[in-house]
């Protein structure tokens, strides 16, 4: 591939991720012109959005040799990006698809890390918010699923793919890790129709009373006066 070649793969590769930039209404004489500072620029990028990604995956664990092996990559290529060496040698296209590459896996890393933290062990049900009284066991664990999952992937840069709860509840309550730590997680199924707008509140109104009959027994029980003869 020739200089005027690796220039237009440059702009084309810019073009896909920056809306506005200095080169976007260049003429082709102007592109022949600006060729080698065009390739310099785009090639920097892509280096450091590699590099970050790499020191991504660092912090998430994994070691260099994981991570070439997980890519595909040799792991004095990847030393050489995530140092931003001048000694890289390798095609603007070939560097293309290693941040592609990299950037696909990263995204799998942190789902992988995220399902290894929410462990089912830490996670509890507090409370589920139905058309009627009758929840199956079945319906418990699906939902409970489907709170985990669309959670993992909004921490991990996939929101847009939801799962949604079970046909007959709308909204759940799930407590992650210890109760001190205080993370709750509620999805809802109502927000875009009245009726069951309406009807999730009434159900979070029970649950909240009675998160408050649970407060005042931990209350009572505190307060309780020691029985005679007690030490």
């Amino acid at each position: 591939m020739n200089k005027r070649q690796k220039a237009r793969l440059a702009l084309q590769i810019l073009n896909e991720s920056t809306k506005n930039h200095p080169y976007q209404d260049l003429s082709s004489a102007e592109i022949d012109e600006k060729a080698t500072e065009i390739i310099d620029v785009v090639s920097s990028e892509l280096i450091e959005r590699a590099a970050v990604a790499i020191d991504e995956l660092k912090r998430l664990g994994y070691s260099n040799k994981a991570i070439a092996e997980k890519t595909g990559y040799d792991e004095s290529t990847l030393t050489r990006v995530r140092k931003r060496s001048d000694e890289l040698q390798i095609s603007l296209a070939t560097l293309h698809k290693l941040v592609a590459d990299i950037r696909e896996f990263l995204g799998k890393a942190k789902l992988f890390r995220i399902r290894q933290s929410l462990h089912s062990s830490s996670i509890v049900a507090m409370g589920f918010c139905s058309f009627d009284k009758t929840i199956t066991d079945k319906d418990r664990r699906a939902a409970t699923v489907a709170v985990v999952t669309n959670l993992t992937r909004s921490l991990s840069g996939q929101s847009s793919h939801r799962t949604p709860l079970p046909p007959n509840i709308l909204g759940v309550l799930l407590r992650i890790g210890p109760w001190e730590n205080g993370l709750r997680v509620y999805q809802s199924e109502g927000r875009n129709n009245p009726e069951l707008l309406s009807r999730e509140i009434h159900e979070l109104e029970e649950l909240l009373t009675h998160m408050k009959d649970d407060l005042a027994r931990m209350t009572r029980k505190v307060s309780s006066p020691r029985p005679s003869g007690a030490f």
